[in-house]
């Protein structure tokens, strides 16, 4: 549509859209006469839809039911932001607290489940033993966990 806006004159046209526009030029002027009317008919209601468009957004936000509804809740407005500046302590608070429930629940005995494994590994490598090696693995990661606070 960018070139038919330039070939009606709507536009202004670049060095590198001349090629094309004579192109489009002997294209129409090879067919109908009502073909290339057609076209800049075509253009002139794009151009009238944009302007259109343009005008009645301008007028929906001038009208005063506009800012009600954005008043309303659709949108954040200064009621919205006071309750959010009463209540930031508590949001902080709740934050703080699902924090430290993820480390103390989640992070904290994985972390520990690790370093004992890696500790119980350790010491089950110097037995020969295939059988006893795996009790001793047994054992010590227990102990560790005992010793650790999870068991």
């Amino acid at each position: 549509m960018s070139l038919l806006r330039k070939l009606a004159g709507f536009e202004d046209v670049n060095k590198n859209d001349k090629p094309k526009i004579k192109k489009v030029k002997k294209s129409i002027l090879m067919s109908d006469v009502n073909e290339s009317a057609r076209f800049r008919e075509e253009v002139r209601k794009d151009e009238d839809e944009k302007n259109y468009t343009k005008e009645k957004i301008e007028n929906l936000l001038n009208q005063p039911s506009c800012l009600k509804e954005k008043q309303n809740g659709h949108d954040i407005t200064k009621k919205n932001m006071s309750k959010f500046k009463k209540h930031w302590l508590i949001i902080i608070v709740i934050l703080i607290l699902l924090f430290g429930c993820f480390y103390w629940f989640q992070w904290r005995p994985s972390q520990i489940a690790k370093l004992c494994n890696k500790e119980a590994v350790e010491k089950a490598i110097l037995v020969d033993d295939g059988i006893q090696a795996i009790k001793i693995y047994d054992a010590m990661y227990k102990a560790c966990l005992r010793e650790k606070g999870l068991k």
